[in-house]
């Protein structure tokens, strides 16, 4: 993307601005999954949540393009706050994710579907896939509420009271409790214990939910995180929690 600013960076794309228009570059994307990606986006903005209007899926040398309107302000928290202001950014993480909690995901493939194939491809023996894969289906009750499934500060973009959520490649139908935990987790591995518990017991507040009805999910959604391209300690951290709750 010459002569673009790139205002972003993430493990599979990079994102560009032109204009009005931002443009997501997946240098090695799948051009039916990106337009699968832009898919749960449109229906996001559809159910009325504040995700970007998508414009286009089409392919360049440089990658698979997903266009859409640029979305104004900076992520949600950064390095640097005091205490106040890191409350206040959980409050509104947590407010938005209980809103989107409340739609309905129809036509959106089913997290638990996600969580099994992600966990199936984790660098984790076959016992413990196996295992877990069999705890996603106890857990499944069915639940259809429109999930993130990578709902973190960083995925929300701040412009003074005004919220936009962005990166929807892992949107799916499912149980806010699985969402929420996924959150938990990338918090965990992100900023630590203290400030995912803070954020936990937020979201149980906020949704009448008993903290161990959420990690419930910490199992599987840590050995489907285990797949993402981890860090060498990001994966330490998941294969002990895989390996404590087997």
């Amino acid at each position: 993307m010459r002569g673009l600013e790139r205002i972003g960076t993430g493990r599979t794309a990079a994102v560009y601005r032109s204009g009005d228009r931002a443009l997501k570059v997946y240098a090695n994307g799948d051009f039916a999954e990106v337009s699968a990606e832009a898919g749960r986006q449109r229906i996001a903005r559809a159910a009325g949540l504040p995700a970007p209007a998508v414009h286009s899926v089409y392919e360049t040398l440089e990658g698979v393009v997903l266009e859409m309107a640029f979305a104004e302000g900076a992520p949600l928290m950064r390095y640097g706050m005091d205490r106040d202001e890191r409350m206040k950014a959980l409050r509104m993480l947590v407010r938005l994710q209980r809103e989107m909690h409340g739609m309905r995901g129809d036509g959106l493939r089913r997290f638990t579907d996600r969580l099994k194939e992600r966990i199936g491809y984790a660098p984790l023996n076959g016992a413990a896939k196996d295992g877990t894969i069999r705890r996603v289906g106890l857990l499944d009750a069915g639940e259809n509420s429109i999930c993130h499934g990578d709902f973190h500060p960083l995925n929300i973009l701040r412009d003074g009271e005004r919220l936009t959520i962005i990166d929807w490649a892992d949107a799916a139908g499912g149980a806010p409790y699985a969402d929420a935990c996924r959150s938990y987790v990338i918090l965990l591995q992100a900023v630590g214990f203290r400030i995912a518990g803070v954020y936990l017991t937020m979201y149980c507040e906020a949704a009448g939910a008993r903290r161990e009805d959420v990690l419930d999910w910490l199992v599987p959604v840590a050995a489907a995180r285990a797949a993402d391209g981890q860090t060498d300690k990001e994966l330490s951290i998941l294969k002990s929690i895989v390996e404590g709750g087997q």
